[in-house]
C-alpha cells in the first residue's frame, strides 16, 4: 500500500512543524514546508479527520526508508495506478487536475528552459552528461525499453533518421522518430510511424494533449525537487528528449530512431547505453566554437555516441575523420562499416522526380531502390539506412527487400529541398554550412 508521507499533529505543534517531524522520522530528511495546496476530509477509525496537503522542498539529508518499506518518486500520471487508500486517491485526482496544462501553457513552460539552439555562443562545459543522467533518474525515464538507432554527424542526420523510420515501419514495426530542429511545428521532432491497413506508412506527431500531460507530470516533479547547482541548468533539449523517450515507451514502439542534437559525446541523446546501431553521417565543419576547430576534434565529439560492441555505419568521410572513427571503434571493440569501402552505391541515376540506385554489400545486392526525396545527396543518406537494414536482418529482424524498397521510396521530410509552391516557385531547405549550401546549389542547378 502506497501513501503520501506525513502523519498526525501532536499537542503544541503547528501543521508545518508536524510535517517536518514526520518526514524526518519516515525518510530521514529535513524539509522546508511551502504552500498549503489543499484540505481534505476523511473518516478514520470512526472519527472525522482533516488532511492538510503542503508543498515541501528537501533542505538537508539523504532520502532513506526509516519507518516505511520503501519510497519512490512517480510522475503524476502514474500515481493513479498505485494501490492507495481512498483519500489518497482523491488527493491524486486533485493533483492531476491542478497539474493539467493547456498546450499553450506546456509550450510556455518548456520554452522557459535554456535553449542552446537559440544561443549562438556557449561553452561545451554547459553540456553535462551527469545532469542528463540525474534528470532522467528523477523523472523515471527508461532508456532500455526498446531497440534504439542513434545517429550523429554534421549533414543528413534528419534525412537518414527518416529513411530508417520509414524502412522499419514498412516492415511492420512501430517506430518512434526523434529529430531536430523543427521547421513549422516543434511536434515534428517527436513522431510515431507505423504501417496502416492500406499498407501506407502513417506519420503521427505527438498529440498536443499527450505532450501537455507528459510535460505536466515532469513539472510536478521538477517544481518540488531542487537540482544541485553543480549540475548546471536543465535545458530545453534535455527536457524534450526525456519527453520523447517517455512517449515512445507509452506507445510501446519496436524501434526508436534518435538523432543527436549537437555533437554526440555530450548530447542529451547520448544517455543511450546500448543502441542496436550507431550511425555517423558526413562529418564537416560546424559549431566549431563548441565542437572544435579541426575535423579530428569534431569527429571525436560525433564518435562519442559509439558504445562497446556496437555496429557502426558511416558515410564517406575524409581521412582525418575516418582515422578518428576507426580509433574509437577499436577502443570499443565495435564493427565499422564505411560507405565506399564496405558497401557500395552502384548504377546511380537521377531524374527530375526521383533518384535510383543499387546497393552492393559483401553478401547481398539490393537493386532498383528509388528515392523520392529530391537531391542526389539523398541517395547517400538512404544508402546508410538500407545497409543498416542488412545488419538488422543479420541480427534476426525480418526486413524483406520489398519492404526496404517501399520504405525508402515513401520517405518524406519537411524542409529538405521541399517544393512548397510552384507559383511562385518556392523551395525550402535547411543547409547550415558551406558544404551543405554547395549541395543545395547543385540541386537547384539540376532541377531548374
Amino acid at each position: 500500500m502506497w501513501e503520501f508521507p506525513g502523519g498526525k499533529v501532536e499537542e503544541g505543534e503547528t501543521y508545518q512543524e508536524a510535517l517536518v517531524r514526520e518526514i524526518k522520522e519516515e525518510l530521514g530528511v529535513e524539509v522546508t514546508v511551502r504552500d498549503l495546496i489543499g484540505i481534505f476530509r476523511d473518516n478514520y477509525k470512526e472519527r472525522r479527520v482533516k488532511i492538510f496537503l503542503f508543498l515541501c522542498d528537501i533542505k538537508d539529508g539523504n532520502l532513506e526508508a526509516h519507518e516505511c518499506e520503501s519510497f519512490a518518486f512517480f510522475p503524476i500520471n502514474d500515481l493513479e495506478q498505485l494501490n492507495m487508500i481512498p483519500v489518497d486517491k482523491r488527493i491524486v485526482s486533485f493533483l492531476w487536475r491542478k497539474s493539467k496544462f493547456s498546450f499553450k501553457e506546456a509550450k510556455e513552460y518548456i520554452n522557459s528552459f535554456i535553449n542552446y539552439e537559440k544561443r549562438p555562443y556557449f561553452s561545451c562545459r554547459e553540456l553535462r552528461q551527469e545532469r542528463v543522467s540525474y534528470l532522467f533518474k528523477i523523472l523515471g525515464i527508461d532508456v532500455l525499453f526498446t531497440n534504439f538507432i542513434h545517429i550523429a554527424g554534421t549533414k543528413g542526420k534528419g534525412s537518414v533518421a527518416t529513411f530508417f523510420a520509414y524502412l522499419l515501419a514498412s516492415a511492420g514495426f512501430k517506430v518512434g522518430l526523434y529529430i531536430s530542429p523543427h521547421i513549422y511545428d516543434f511536434r515534428e521532432r517527436i513522431k510515431i510511424l507505423e504501417e496502416t491497413s492500406s499498407c501506407k506508412v502513417r506519420e503521427k506527431k505527438i498529440p498536443p494533449h499527450v505532450f501537455s500531460r507528459i510535460l505536466g507530470s515532469f513539472k510536478s516533479i521538477l517544481d518540488n525537487i531542487s537540482i544541485p547547482s553543480f549540475y548546471g541548468r536543465i535545458s530545453f533539449f534535455e527536457i524534450l528528449t526525456a519527453l520523447a523517450f517517455r512517449y515512445f515507451k507509452e506507445e510501446d514502439v519496436d524501434f526508436a530512431v534518435v538523432e543527436a542534437g549537437l555533437g554526440g559525446r555530450l548530447d542529451a541523446t547520448n544517455i543511450l547505453s546500448s543502441p542496436k546501431l550507431c550511425v555517423i553521417t558526413s562529418v564537416d565543419y560546424d559549431h566549431t566554437h563548441i565542437l572544435g576547430k579541426s575535423l579530428a576534434k569534431i569527429a571525436y565529439e560525433k564518435a562519442g555516441i559509439i558504445k562497446k560492441n556496437s555496429s557502426v555505419i558511416s558515410a564517406v568521410q575524409s581521412e582525418e575523420v575516418e582515422s578518428v572513427l576507426r580509433e574509437k571503434c577499436a577502443a570499443t571493440h565495435s564493427s565499422l562499416f564505411i560507405l565506399g569501402k564496405d558497401f557500395f552505391i552502384k548504377n546511380l541515376r537521377q531524374t527530375k522526380h526521383s533518384s535510383f540506385f543499387d546497393l552492393h554489400t559483401p553478401g547481398k545486392k539490393i537493386r532498383k531502390l528509388e528515392v523520392r526525396l529530391l537531391g542526389l545527396h539523398q541517395v547517400f543518406n538512404a544508402s546508410l539506412a538500407v545497409f543498416g537494414s542488412v545488419i538488422l536482418s543479420g541480427q534476426g529482424y525480418s526486413l524483406s527487400e520489398r519492404e526496404i524498397r517501399k520504405g525508402i521510396k515513401e520517405a518524406r521530410l519537411e524542409g529538405r529541398f521541399e517544393i512548397v509552391s510552384k507559383d511562385p516557385f518556392i523551395v525550402v531547405d535547411v543547409a547550415h554550412n558551406v558544404s551543405s549550401l554547395k549541395i543545395v546549389k547543385e540541386a537547384v542547378t539540376f532541377y531548374f
